[in-house]
């Protein structure tokens, strides 16, 4: 069985709330889940993340994959840096496959670039 922490979708239409949930990865995203670990609610205004930290890392040391979104929230609480150094190093994730070094900060740098152009110009958006 593959476990996965992730987001799962409560609220009403157009006013999301999360709750971050330990679920079997076959279940579908609001169907069944094996536990819940915290809260997200991104249309606050800072966005605010509670989320228990021991239970967080307790599931990613038995082999739990956070998905891309749960991965920056443990970030920013801080779990996910605490798991990255009992482990000895980078963990393999599919954020972290995406996310070369340097590559990001170049490729912002060229996009930025070309909008200058285009103000200088004259033409208007």
């Amino acid at each position: 069985m593959s476990v996965k922490i992730r987001l799962m979708r409560m609220g009403k239409k157009k006013h999301p709330t999360y709750r971050v949930v330990v679920a079997d990865s076959r279940s579908p995203r609001d169907g069944r889940n094996i536990e819940t670990i915290g809260h997200y609610r991104p249309r606050q205004d800072p966005s605010v993340s509670d989320i228990d930290g021991a239970k967080a890392l307790a599931w990613l040391r038995k082999g739990a994959q956070p998905t891309e979104q749960v991965q920056k929230l443990l970030t920013v609480s801080g779990v996910w840096v605490q798991f990255e150094s009992e482990k000895g190093g980078r963990v393999d994730t599919k954020l972290a496959r995406r996310r070369p070094a340097g590559g990001a900060r170049r490729f912002r740098r060229a996009r930025r670039r070309r909008g200058r152009g285009r103000r200088r110009r004259g033409v208007e958006r």
